[in-house]
């Protein structure tokens, strides 16, 4: 597999950290890791203090995968991985498409979204958002373009970089012409809400990825992945 170079990230690390003032960014002011503590609870604070710099199991810590999982309405801790959420999507990617499926994806995108799959050697088609509807992205699109051998829908709410959440009733008409075809893959790196109702809407199959970042004010590179199913 050979990627094309990443330009979002290229042009970060070129400028993000060599100007005074950054406009580009999708995440709120950081939290600091004392106002990150204040949060805490006792039995978090216990953790914190007793808390080893060494390996723990591949998937994530088991009381980690616990809490990630109450934030879903329908998620097992077997179907978490904590992970960095563009590794999220990598693993997820690999492990459901195969060179020559037919790759529905929402743009415009966080780079990753369709490359991995180009990358696998998949027929890309990309779902173009509507400026003049706010971004919106057309549930009659997708089904006029859905196929019978369509293998993964790629959607990104709220979008990155427009920031467009559905509504509800698009919400709701995505789900409905997804299952009748194909899994969904739900990276998000702005709210927790949208990927949750995503994975519970569409399970099974589906995964959705969370970062951190955005939404957390911590952006360190960490998130997971939930799927519909353990074997993904």
């Amino acid at each position: 597999m050979r990627m094309r170079p990443f330009k979002l990230e290229r042009f970060f690390a070129a400028h993000e950290f060599n100007v005074r003032h950054t406009l580009c960014s999708s995440d709120c002011e950081p939290l600091s890791q004392a106002e990150l503590l204040e949060m805490a609870d006792d039995d978090s604070m216990e953790l914190w203090d007793n808390l080893k710099l060494g390996y723990t199991e591949s998937l994530g810590a088991p009381h980690l995968r616990e809490e990630i999982a109450g934030l879903y309405a329908d998620v097992d801790p077997a179907e978490v991985l904590v992970c960095s959420p563009v590794e999220g999507i990598f693993v997820a990617m690999n492990a459901i498409l195969e060179k020559g499926d037919h790759v529905i994806c929402g743009f415009p995108d966080y780079q990753a979204l369709d490359e991995v799959a180009r990358a696998i050697g998949c027929e890309v088609e990309r779902w173009t958002a509507d400026e003049g509807q706010g971004w919106r992205f057309d549930p009659a699109w997708l089904q006029k373009h859905i196929r019978p051998d369509t293998k993964l829908i790629v959607v990104n709410f709220p979008n990155n970089p427009t920031g467009f959440l559905p509504c509800l009733e698009d919400f709701e008409r995505i789900v409905y012409w997804r299952a009748s075809a194909a899994p969904t893959c739900s990276p998000t790196r702005c709210t927790g809400t949208s990927s949750s109702r995503m994975a519970r809407g569409c399970r099974p199959p589906a995964t959705s990825t969370t970062g951190r970042s955005a939404y957390m004010g911590c952006p360190r590179r960490s998130g997971w992945q939930g799927s519909g199913s353990a074997g993904w």
